[in-house]
């Protein structure tokens, strides 16, 4: 009700201040004040028809509202046309003036003792720097003149908001409905495994223990694949020299002889060694090194399998 109000105080005044025969303008109201732009609607109808636009389809802005507004104090704004000085007090535009050209220190000093008491802090000689503020898409208030510019793109736009709103609603609506049709499956498909797994657990067990079994029958197949452990050791017995060659490590292990030997003095006779070990019984392949200045000798050799029994 109070901004009713306040709008037709304004358009009373307009009409009176007014001196053109067709105005248009634009109305910016805050609680305690109201800030009008007003021009010369022949005159934009003019200019529109030079360019070949129809003044219906166009939206006559103040530039003013088309740069980042203010909060409090005094700015200079570089226009697409000149520069406006505007006084700012609690986001409202309380003053501004106009030139085609940065103001001059008398133009300045005019503008500046208009502003009265509560531009103490201004100078009167020095106008402030030029400020570039963003130019923005859309004004920064709407006009709140009924049937003014904008008036009705504002309408639209209400309309757009609520029908995207809507729009919104029905979708978070479907959205809504589809979340629990997809935690109502989740939820089936969870019991479902829970029912498999119990089912299978029977099953599952005896793989497991098949499968140890396995393992087992595996492991003892491989040694009883071959001969017996002492027989391959008294093999490397008899292969090593009555003396000069000690054993220090034994490995035997998948079928392959691993021996670590210690030599009493260097460079042994390794050579008969291998040769004794490939002739013996269950020893092949084997192969002898030395390191440590031919102080340690290591040996490797295959064990052969045992033949295969009769059925």
């Amino acid at each position: 009700m109070a901004q009713r109000k306040q709008v037709a105080a304004a358009e009373l005044q307009l009409r009176q201040l007014s001196p053109f025969a067709e105005t248009g303008a634009y109305l910016v109201a805050s609680k305690t004040r109201a800030t009008v732009w007003y021009w010369d609607n022949a005159e934009v109808e003019r200019a529109a028809a030079s360019q070949g636009l129809n003044t219906e389809d166009l939206w006559v802005v103040p530039e003013t509202l088309m740069y980042s507004p203010a909060i409090d104090g005094l700015r200079l704004v570089a226009c697409a046309d000149g520069v406006e000085a505007q006084r700012w007090e609690g986001g409202v535009i309380v003053a501004s003036q106009w030139w085609p050209h940065e103001p001059s220190p008398a133009e300045w000093s005019l503008f500046a003792r208009q502003l009265g008491p509560a531009a103490a802090d201004v100078s009167r000689t020095v106008p402030p720097a030029v400020q570039h503020p963003p130019r923005l898409r859309v004004p920064w208030a709407t006009n709140a003149l009924p049937g003014g510019p904008g008036a009705a793109r504002r309408d639209v736009e209400k309309g757009a908001y609520a029908l995207l709103g809507t729009a919104l609603l029905l979708w978070s609506g479907w959205l809504g409905g589809a979340w629990l049709k997809l935690e109502w499956e989740a939820r089936r498909v969870a019991a479902e495994y829970e029912r498999l797994t119990r089912e299978a657990a029977p099953v599952m067990e005896a793989r497991r223990a098949a499968l140890d079994d396995a393992r087992v029958v595996e492991a003892i197949s491989a040694v009883a694949k071959y001969p017996d452990p002492r027989l391959v050791l008294a093999d490397l017995a008899e292969a090593l020299p009555a003396d000069g060659l000690t054993v220090a490590e034994l490995e035997l292990r998948d079928g392959v002889l691993r021996a670590r030997l210690s030599a009493s003095a260097p460079h042994p006779p390794i050579s008969n060694l291998v040769e004794r070990l490939n002739g013996s019984s269950w020893l092949v392949n084997a192969k002898a090194s030395t390191e440590s200045g031919g102080r340690v000798v290591n040996v490797t050799a295959n064990v052969r399998a045992k033949p295969p029994t009769a059925p």
